[in-house]
C-alpha cells in the first residue's frame, strides 16, 4: 500500500518513471544516496504519524 507521500511513493515503486526521469536518478543517485538516511527517518516519521490519525 503506498502512502500520499510523493517520496514515499517513489521509495516504494508506485510511480511509474518516464525515460527522462530515469536518467535524471541515475545522473542524481549519489546525491539521493546521501540523502537516503535523512529520507529514511523522514518516512519512518511519517508512518508513526499516519498510525497515530
Amino acid at each position: 500500500q503506498c502512502k500520499n507521500c510523493p517520496v514515499y511513493q517513489y521509495m516504494a515503486g508506485c510511480l511509474t518513471l518516464t525515460d527522462w526521469q530515469f536518467t535524471d536518478l541515475s545522473f542524481s543517485r549519489q546525491r539521493a544516496e546521501l540523502l537516503a538516511t535523512r529520507v529514511g527517518a523522514t518516512l519512518l516519521c511519517e508512518d508513526s504519524m499516519n498510525q497515530t490519525t
